[in-house]
């Protein structure tokens, strides 16, 4: 009896081949990635390396609050803004929780011990952060209090 030629399947790609084709295979990073390197930083207390290594050229960064800082817009200006804070701020604490990733989105939560040089007042609260990536780089960041 003869036998009937194979049947072409269809089935699907090994995993292995699809995971060739995805985009931390092809050396472009993940959000997941951008988002574990830079909270690492953070929770080690690098917070100007975090910033220089992963904000982009144009990133936009958003305040929950009113005035001149409420949106920064470029990495020079972030940085100004980031040197501004901690000249007119002692930091008696940070902790750094996440990160929280979705999407191309990703969430810490800092919890923060701090005094206004100002007016002496000190204050201990929490912020979340919520961070855009985009080709590994974070392009947004806006800031959530409760302090």
């Amino acid at each position: 009896m003869a036998t009937k030629p194979a049947a072409k399947t269809t089935a699907k790609k090994p995993a292995a081949k699809l995971a060739a084709k995805s985009p931390a295979a092809k050396g472009k990073t993940t959000t997941q990635a951008t988002a574990e390197a830079f909270t690492k930083l953070l929770k080690d207390g690098d917070h100007e390396g975090a910033a220089r290594k992963f904000n982009a050229a144009t990133i936009v960064s958003v305040e929950a609050m009113e005035g001149p800082m409420a949106r920064i817009e470029g990495a020079v200006a972030v940085q100004k803004k980031a040197e501004w804070w901690y000249a007119n701020h002692t930091v008696h604490g940070i902790t750094t929780e996440g990160p929280f990733v979705n999407g191309d989105q990703f969430a810490v939560r800092f919890t923060m011990d701090i005094t206004e040089k100002s007016s002496g007042k000190r204050n201990k609260g929490e912020e979340i952060a919520v961070y855009t990536v985009k080709d590994g780089k974070i392009v947004e960041e806006r800031f959530y209090y409760n302090m």
